[in-house]
């Protein structure tokens, strides 16, 4: 789905999203700093922040390195990439399962 994207002085530091049929989300900065949509017809997003919060800072680091590693061997899915993992494919390679897992938590899909 094709979108563009503009800005209006009069969004107060904000932004819209034009999407193909004809609808925008209008985007306005929150005092915490993050862009929100008050429109109820689009799902919310999560944030890496408050993802990372439910982690140790030792899960967060092998996530992050997790993640490091996918974008390195050309971003395989994390299905792949587990598979990868469980089958020692990789020569010598320090990341476990629960690795990929909590960065697909944390960060979300791998888009590169």
């Amino acid at each position: 789905m094709a979108m563009t994207c503009t800005t209006q002085d009069d969004l107060n530091q904000g932004f819209l999203v034009h999407k193909v049929d004809s609808t925008t989300w209008i985007f306005r900065l929150s005092k915490m700093g993050q862009f929100f949509s008050d429109d109820k017809n689009h799902v919310s997003l999560k944030t890496v922040v408050k993802n990372k919060s439910k982690y140790t800072i030792k899960q967060y680091s092998d996530a992050v390195c997790a993640r490091s590693q996918q974008d390195i061997i050309d971003r395989p899915s994390t299905l792949d990439f587990i598979k990868y993992v469980e089958r020692n494919i990789i020569p010598n390679f320090l990341i476990m399962k629960v690795n990929i897992i909590h960065a697909e938590d944390i960060f979300g899909m791998n888009f590169g």
